[in-house]
This record gives structure tokens, sequence and C-alpha cells, in this order.
């Protein structure tokens, strides 16, 4: 009976994942990693001397992670468009939840608390419909704890490696497990000559990577953080935080975690991360990397619990994630709906998330540089060298005075959150003249010079 529960728990799971894969709007980094994938396959980028390219004249346009996932998700768009590209990204979602299946039987937990934990948690479902890193370095993430689990140290170095150069915020759960091997004397050595196998030739083939990131750090503004900024980053750990994490912290002193402290580790570096740099505007990406091994966790530690008890706290755990997936989907700008309005869109312009505006038009990457200027990185005397951090205001104000933009596509309607958006369109609204407009919470609006 629990095996056709497990099954029917993963077919519900694939069916959710397409429809959000359908219905999804194009993320912007969605879009640039497939443009680069695309790119490199065509020869048109070189992965050794770029690992992909960023938002216009963005300093992290060489520190994202390898051309590994961008290339695999190229390969899905030049063979079946965006959907097959998002499928890979299922694909490897789907394989990380049958790992922690595994895990779960292993630590003799019950795998369909664990599966609904992780599987249905808002943040996996969004992962599983968007060809981002994540899925990519996710997979590798909980495969190398599945080998170490098995006592294969070298190999679990290895494919932690792999997840560290799909996406280096990985680095951070691989640092503490690493560690946490060391010194507990549990071969943590030979993990680390996994992870060296990896690493050495990743930083021989991008060396220009040092220079700049050490000009990265040396740059970087370093702010006080503001009661503003914690409470914001803490209001997104509320309604984000996944529950499989949430009871995990609630039971640390119980006698499984400490037994099986290493699937704990995730969990906390990767919440202390947030809560230490309140940063939140990508967290929905990386909470995963705590959630899917407190899953694993949380099967074990529930499996006394009663079966009453325990599917009411299931089901409340699958609505309230759907529920709050979609609304992201909802509020999320959306190009998808306007894609064939966008056919006289052409000459100089400013673009909400411009990379997923390129991809809508069917545009090369390189017209990021030529055509289309971002929201974070423009400069009004467009100067590359000056774009290292975010332009002023008044450099919008002063460009859409001067009717230097022949369009401007922005969202119909912007989250507070999002402060920078609203006020570059408002400035757009104030001196450019309506082509067409949505007027839904998802849409784009898009405007055009006139004599205003």
């Amino acid at each position: 009976m629990n095996l056709k529960l497990n099954y029917f728990v993963l077919t519900i799971l694939i069916i959710s994942y397409i429809v959000f894969m359908c219905i999804r709007p194009y993320e912007d980094d969605e879009s640039l990693y497939i443009l680069s994938g695309k790119a490199i396959l065509q020869g048109k980028l070189n992965p050794f001397e770029a690992v992909y390219r960023g938002h216009y004249a963005n300093p992290f346009q060489y520190i994202m992670g390898s051309p590994l996932a961008p290339t695999i998700y190229g390969l899905g768009y030049i063979i079946g468009g965006i959907l097959l590209s998002r499928v890979f990204a299922m694909i490897f979602i789907f394989l990380s939840l049958i790992l922690i299946y595994k895990l779960t039987r292993e630590i003799h937990g019950n795998p369909m608390i664990s599966l609904i934990f992780a599987g249905f948690s808002s943040c996996t479902s969004l992962l599983a419909s968007d060809s981002l890193l994540d899925p990519v370095s996710l997979f590798f993430f909980i495969l190398s704890l599945f080998v170490v689990n098995k006592g294969m140290r070298v190999f679990g170095g290895i494919s932690a490696g792999l997840a560290v150069i799909s996406k280096f915020f990985s680095l951070i759960p691989v640092f503490f497990i690493l560690v946490y091997l060391l010194v507990k004397k549990r071969n943590g050595w030979k993990f680390l000559l996994g992870m060296i196998i990896v690493l050495i030739p990743f930083a021989i083939l991008y060396n220009q990577l040092t220079m700049i990131i050490l000009r990265f750090l040396i740059v970087k503004k370093i702010d006080v953080v503001s009661l503003e900024s914690l409470k914001n980053v803490l209001v997104y750990l509320i309604y984000y935080l996944p529950l499989a994490s949430t009871f995990c912290l609630l039971k640390f002193k119980n006698p499984t975690i400490k037994k099986h402290f290493i699937f704990f580790i995730p969990t906390i570096s990767v919440l202390a991360f947030h809560l230490i740099t309140t940063n939140y505007i990508s967290l929905y990406r990386q909470l995963p990397f705590a959630e899917f091994t407190a899953a694993i966790l949380a099967g074990r530690i529930l499996i006394k619990t009663d079966k009453k008890i325990l599917s009411l706290i299931l089901g409340i755990v699958v609505i309230l994630n759907l529920y709050t997936s979609s609304v992201f989907v909802f509020y999320y700008p959306s190009y998808n709906s306007v894609e064939d309005k966008l056919g006289d869109v052409n000459g100089r312009i400013l673009a909400l998330n411009p990379h997923a505006f390129i991809l809508s038009k069917g545009w090369d990457i390189y017209a990021t540089e030529d055509n289309v200027f971002s929201y974070h990185f423009f400069d009004y005397k467009l100067d590359p060298s000056t774009c290292d951090i975010e332009s002023n205001m008044e450099d919008y104000e002063t460009a859409l005075k001067d009717k230097f933009f022949d369009y401007a596509v922005i969202s119909s309607y912007s989250p507070p959150e999002y402060s920078r958006y609203v006020q570059i369109e408002n400035l757009v609204r104030k001196y450019y003249c309506p082509y067409f407009k949505q007027n839904k919470p998802n849409g784009i609006d898009i405007y055009k010079k006139c004599d205003r």
C-alpha cells in the first residue's frame, strides 16, 4: 500500500510540475541561461572566455557558475523550445526526489512524508518549472550526500564539486558538510580530495575568475544591516520557509537529528546565511538546499505519528505550498502573454527582465549590448566600465526625458518591495506614451516615445 501511495505522490508531483511549467512566465535569469547555452552550442560564445553573459555591463557576468546547466538548457531550447528546456530542469528535480526517497528508506524513515515535504515545497515547484542553475546544482548536492551516506567519500566530494561549479551558492552547505566530516574524523580528507579533482581544473579553465571576484570584493559596498532589511528577510523566510525545515528546527534535540546530523547541516547553514546577509531576492531558489535534507529527517521523525494527524499535516503542506507557488506565478511579470505584440518593438528598448524580452523576440544574446538596456545597469554615457553598481535614478530620468529609448516595456503592477522598478515605471509613464497596456498583476505594458 505504501509503495502505491509513493507512486501516487510522484505522479501528482509530475502533473503539478508540468502545469507550472506551461504557465510560468519567462524568468530573466532563465532566459539568460538558455540564450547563453544556445550561443555556446552554436559556436557564438566561447565557454572558456566567459562562463556566460550577465546583465548589461554587470560585473556578475563571469561569476554565476559553469556552462554545464546553460548548455543543457540551450540544447533543450534548440530541439524543442523553452518547454523542453524546462523538462530538463524538472528531470533534475525529479532525480533529486528519487535520491531523497532512497535516503529516507536507508535511515528507516517514511519516504512518502519526505517526498511530500520536499516535492510539494513551493520553492521546489518553482524550480521544477524553470531552466535555472539550481535544479542541476541541487541534484549533484543531494547525490553527494547519497554517496557519502554509503561511505564513498571521494565520489561524494566529486559530486559536491559539480554542485559548487553549477551554482556557487552550494559552496555554503558543502563547506559545512566538509567541516563536519573533518571534525568527526569521517574521512573528510577523501571528500576534500574529490572536490579538488573538480574545482582545480575549473579554476584553471576559468583563471580570469580570480581577478574578477577579487575586484568585485574590493569595490563591493558593505552596508550596515538595517532593521528594515532584517525585517524583510524574516518576512520572506516566514513566507517561504519550508515546513520540513521548520519542523526539524523545532525538533533540534530529537535523537534522530543527532544520529543523522549530516542531513541537518544544510538546513542550518542555508537559513543562517540568509538571516546573516539579509538576502531575500532569490530566496526561493536557495531554500531547497535546506528543505531537501530536512525532508529526509522529517520522514524519519514523523514515522510514528498518528495517521490522522499525519494526513492533516501533509494535506496542509500540499495546499499551502501549491497556493504559495501559484501566487508567485500570478504576480510575476510575463512576456508570454504579449509575444504577438512585440514584433514592432524595435530600436533602443528599456526592458523589465531584458533577457526574457530577448528570448521572447527570438533575438541573439548579444542584442543585450546593442538594443536592450537593463533596469539595473544602464549608463546614459554608454560606458560599460561605469556600470559596476546599480545606476542612479537620475540616469534613467535624463534618458527618458531626452527620449533616448524608442520603447520601454514595464510591468503592469510591481509589488512595493521592488521599489526600484516602481520608480522607473513611474518615470516611463510620465515621459512616454502607452502603446499596449494589459492592466493585470503579471502583465507587461509597452510604452513608446512621443511628444509628451
